[in-house]
């Protein structure tokens, strides 16, 4: 999975490390919880992202797909899969996001996925060293309901 990870993937993902470091994959891997993370594939089986899931409620999800596949919708599939996952096996009502101010793509996903922009803030990067501008998202199971209950409701 090191490979994948590239400086642009890291620069747009607050908590990944760059460079990024066999050891960072696996230091990741073994801080996840069962079924927290879906992995992102091909039909040939290639590995092109992940999405991580909420667990409880105002959990923040969080994506990253390959630079070669970026802009091509597996994000927006993968997310809405992995809210349709959340709010139709698990307790939760909220689930939280963010996104780089400067992350047009991610944000187009949030707002395809449901999400609703509920304020901008600074946050932490890990990778920068700094704070950034983010936008912060949320989507309700009310709202993820009435979204996929009305296919009259546009989904952007």
């Amino acid at each position: 999975m090191s490979a994948l990870i590239t400086e642009k993937i890291a620069r747009n993902t607050m908590c990944i490390p760059w460079p990024y470091s066999l050891e960072d994959a696996e230091s990741w891997l073994e801080g996840l919880e069962p079924n927290q993370v879906l992995g992102i594939f091909l039909p040939s089986h290639q590995l092109i992202g992940a999405v991580e899931w909420a667990q409880k409620d105002d959990d923040e999800i969080g994506f990253w797909v390959t630079d070669a596949h970026a802009g091509q919708g597996y994000a927006t599939e993968a997310v809405r899969a992995a809210i349709a996952h959340t709010f139709t096996n698990t307790a939760v009502t909220n689930v939280s996001s963010s996104a780089w101010a400067e992350n047009q793509g991610s944000q187009n996903v949030h707002l395809k996925a449901g999400f609703e922009e509920v304020g901008r803030t600074e946050r932490f990067w890990r990778n920068r060293q700094q704070n950034v501008p983010v936008v912060l998202y949320s989507l309700t199971r009310e709202r993820w309901l009435q979204l996929n209950r009305n296919p009259a409701i546009p989904q952007r």
